[in-house]
Formats: C-alpha cells, structure tokens, sequence
C-alpha cells in the first residue's frame, strides 16, 4: 500500500509541477507540442469537434499518433509534451484501452514524453514510454480447485485448443518495470503517400469503445507500414489507405501457450469518404497473423492479407494462420451534432455466396454506436451508445466454429503481450455502455454505466460435465448460473488547469461468478458464487 499511496501522491503533484514551468515558459516559449494518441482525451476532443463541424471526419476511422498529429512547418527538433496515466484497481485487475500499461490489482502507471524531428519528408517521433506495475497479489479470488501448477502459469486452464490465447491474468507475481518504444515512429513523405516504421498504437474502426481489429487495449505492435499521407481526392470521394506488416510478441507468462513465441501480423485498410455525402465512411479491414519464430521472418508475410483466404484456423496445415476481416461504416451529421457507426467482423469467410445467403452470421462480431452533441444553457451535453457482440453465433451447433482472438492454429492468439489487440472486451464476449457529460469550458463532468459477459465462448464450452466440490460433494457445475458478468458504474471528470489537463474517472464494478465461479446446482442456491466488488480510479495528467 505504501507504494500505492506514493504514486498516486506524485501523480496529484505533477499538476502543479508541470503549470509552473508552463507558466514560465510563457516568457520564454519552448519549441514544444502535444501528440494525439489514439484514444487519449485529446482524440476525444478531436471526434467532439467533428460532432460540431468544426472538424473533417476524412481519415478518422483507421488513424494512429502520426496520422492524427499534424506534423511542425519546417525542419528542426520539437519537444513532445509528457503525458501521464495512473490507475488503482481495489481488489482485482481491470485493464482495458490502455496501451502498454497493464492495470494490475493496485497502482500501475504510464509516463509518455518524448521529441519530434523533421528534415524535409522525413518526420522521426521519439515517444518512449515508462510502464510500472504494482500487481498486488488476489489469490484468495482464484478457483479453489485450481492445482499449484495452474496457478503458477497465470492463465486460465479453459484457454486451450480453440479458446489458446496469450491473455494471462496476472503479469507474474510481483512488481515490475518496463521502459517501451512506446508511440514512436519514422515517416516518410513522397507526394500523398507516406512509408515508414512504428511502434505506435493504431485503431481501425468507428467505435468510442471498442474496436474489432485494432485499439490501444495492448502495446503498440513494431510494423513497417504505408499508408495515403492525407485522403486521395477523386471525382466519386476521397480514399484512406493503409498497410502494415509487423511482429506481435508474447508475455512470457503463459507456458502452455508457448507465450514466449512470436507471430506475424500483416494487416490492410481501405476507406471511402463519397463526394455525395462528405461526413459518411465507409471502409473494409483485414489482418492476418501466423506463427514466425524469427524477428525478421515477418517480411515473409508481407502479402498474407491479399493471398491467405481459405483454410484459417486450419491445424493441419503445413503453415497455419487466422484473420479477421471487417466492414466499417461512421456517418457524422454536424447539423445535429450527432453520428452513428457500425462495424461487422467474421473470422471464418463465407465459402461463397451461396453460404454468405445461408448463414450470414457465422462467427460475426459486431459493434454499434451512436453520440449526440448538443449546445446547453450553460455549455454542451453529449449522451454515448455503444453495444460489442463477439459471442459465437448460433452456427456453432452445426458448424465449426472459435472464438474471437483465440485459435487452436495459433496458440499465442490475436495479442501482443499479453494483451488482445483488437477490443477490450477480450475473447467471446460481449458490451453495452451507456454514458452522459457535461462539457463546458474545455472541463467535463460525467457518469456511466456498463456491462461485460466475458469469456462466453469459453464458458459454454467447458464440458458439461465437469464437477465441483460443493458442501463436501463432488456436483456438476451448473451452466446455466456461471456467466462471468461485470455490472459498472462511474463518474469521470476533466479540469483544465494552466497549462495541464487533468482527467480523471472513478468506476465501481460489481462483478458477477469471477472466473466462472458458480457453485450453484439450482435456483436455490444460485448465490453461492464468487462475486467481487472493485473499484477502479484511473487519472490522467497531460500538458496542453
């Protein structure tokens, strides 16, 4: 706790640090700028103003740190003003859309700062970032029938074949320290398109929340990539394009899943923004990741979106792989200070046209969602709504079927250390999230509400038959009353100080039948289950 206690005390510090030297910079201004992140406050901002009109929404829907940050007229070296994100977790993880950090029982925190240096096409963004962890121990919360060895691995014991993915629940059994590449990146400019190397985050789809593909719910994955350097004009709309080929890490925690393998990770996006309707996108996504245990085997990939179709998921093929391919859509109305976005995933590809008619759902995942934006007595008032479905369909009862980010073919699954690359939700679940603010004067004041079903797929799959000691006896586990849900509720604010912005969000989570710990046979007895409340405070501190 002593740890706890310190950080959160030095991160309510730097506000107060960081205005002092904004204030005396104001007399001698340092050549300095902030970098956007993906979903960061300041992206926020940027989706609000577009809600506004007062902002294209062109290239927003695939879009990363270098893409969304406008870069500096001229040559020379800027400054990248420092970012700081702490979150306290009361009695068990709950980490979601927050990069490289991992928030662990207790304290964790990220420190991003860094330079910007330009030289004719060419932009170089240095942006490390300092992860720490507290990572208190919660084995009292675990499944008591668990074996030593199980609980030494961190990862459940239901993470296996179909349902393997490098998703441990615990990053070891102590505190640690990581200094990452962070939001880096080498670009380079040649007329409107642009080429480089990152390490930097990315989000591929319209939603507030969650994103099929790729969000920032893990560190950002080191890929060579190209992409159009600002919408391409044409008589019929502009086009977004881009490319990435990289290399997704393991977390070493996670023997079974051979955690310490690496993959390959090619991944393509192409977006429409027609000339008949400008705030409208519409795009298509696809990523396809296979084993590659050398660094620079991953250019042996580099072609994998637009060759590698059938066969996905495949054992016994002599090279197998997975994908995810996504349709997305977002259209802004600025008049009504309003917008609304889908995207609609499969992991497993129609067999033809014939199929697609037949089962269109088959290993769907879906997002919905819409923002309203609307001018107040005093300030603005935006409501959220946003629903995330990756459960199986109902197609598993007739045909093969996985689950989303895990994959008996490659064992690690759709994650980069750890931690799910696409939506935070993780594997087989689902969401629904409910959200109203008050925006005034660059502040926000707010409250929320929210639900996760995780690990779904999972849970349905156990066997049946699988008994648990309950009042001295060996019973079924029921499975009907295990679901692992989390019910949540919060409010989260943002102040505007000198110089600093300030964010910050309390959540209080109630989470129901943790890790599928229903000992319930019956309606009778359907409380004896392990629930746990949590609370979450996460602050976020940034230069302006």
């Amino acid at each position: 706790m002593r740890y706890t206690r310190r950080l959160i005390l030095a991160a309510l510090a730097v506000p107060s640090l960081l205005g002092a030297q904004a204030a005396d910079s104001a007399s001698a201004p340092a050549p300095a700028h902030r970098l956007i992140t993906v979903g960061s406050p300041f992206e926020e901002q940027l989706r609000d103003a577009q809600l506004r009109g007062d902002a294209p929404s062109a290239g927003f829907l695939v879009r990363s740190p270098s893409s969304l940050t406008p870069p500096r007229e001229g040559p020379g070296v800027t400054l990248i003003l420092p970012q700081a994100d702490l979150a306290w977790n009361s009695r068990i993880p709950t980490s979601a859309n927050d990069g490289a950090m991992w928030a662990g029982r207790g304290a964790s925190a990220l420190v991003m700062a860094g330079a910007e240096l330009r030289a004719g096409p060419v932009r170089l963004v240095v942006a490390p970032e300092l992860v720490w962890a507290e990572n208190r121990e919660f084995g009292d919360l675990l499944p008591r029938q668990w074996t030593p060895e199980q609980r030494a691995e961190f990862i459940p014991p239901w993470q296996t074949a179909v349902h393997s993915a490098d998703i441990p629940y615990r990053f070891g059994d102590g505190g640690w320290t990581k200094l990452r590449p962070g939001q880096s990146s080498l670009t380079v400019r040649a007329g409107g398109f642009a080429a480089g190397a990152a390490t930097e985050n990315q989000w591929w789809g319209p939603g507030v929340r969650n994103a099929v593909i790729m969000t920032n719910n893990a560190a950002g994955v080191p890929h060579l990539f190209a992409r159009t350097a600002e919408p391409l004009r044409t008589r019929l709309g502009s086009i977004d394009a881009r490319w990435m080929v990289g290399t997704l890490a393991g977390s070493g925690y996670a023997d079974s899943v051979a955690s310490a393998g690496r993959r390959s990770l090619n991944a393509a996006a192409l977006v429409f923004h027609p000339a008949a309707a400008p705030n409208l996108s519409v795009g298509l996504a696809r990523a396809v990741y296979a084993p590659e245990e050398s660094r620079g085997g991953a250019l042996s990939h580099v072609a994998d979106v637009l060759t590698r179709w059938g066969g996905a998921g495949d054992t016994l093929r002599a090279e197998p792989f997975e994908q995810i391919t996504s349709v997305l859509a977002r259209w802004v109305f600025p008049r009504d200070g309003a917008e609304v976005y889908a995207e609609w995933a499969r992991y497993r590809l129609p067999g033809g046209l014939g199929d697609l008619l037949e089962a269109p759902e088959h290993t769907q995942g879906y997002i919905l969602g819409a923002q309203w934006l609307r001018p107040a007595r005093v300030g603005e008032l935006r409501l959220q709504a946003e629903v995330a479905d990756l459960e199986k369909s109902s197609t598993y009862s007739t045909r093969p079927i996985g689950s989303y980010y895990a994959s008996a073919a490659v064992p690690q699954g759709y994650t980069q250390e750890g931690q799910v690359i696409g939506a935070g939700i993780g594997p087989g679940a689902s969401g629904q999230w409910l959200a109203a603010d008050w925006l005034y004067r660059g502040g926000l004041v707010g409250a929320f509400v929210g639900r996760v079903r995780s690990a779904n797929d999972a849970y349905y799959d156990n066997p049946a038959t699988e008994r648990i000691k309950y009042r001295g006896e060996l019973v079924p586990r029921s499975t009907v009353h295990g679901h692992d849900v989390t019910v949540l509720g919060g409010l989260r604010g943002r102040l505007p100080l000198r110089g600093v912005q300030v964010d910050a969000e309390w959540t209080a989570g109630k989470r129901f039948n943790y890790m599928f710990q229903s000992y319930a046979v019956g309606w009778s007895n359907r409380e004896d289950a392990v629930d746990v409340m949590n609370h979450t405070l996460r602050l976020g501190i940034s230069v302006r």
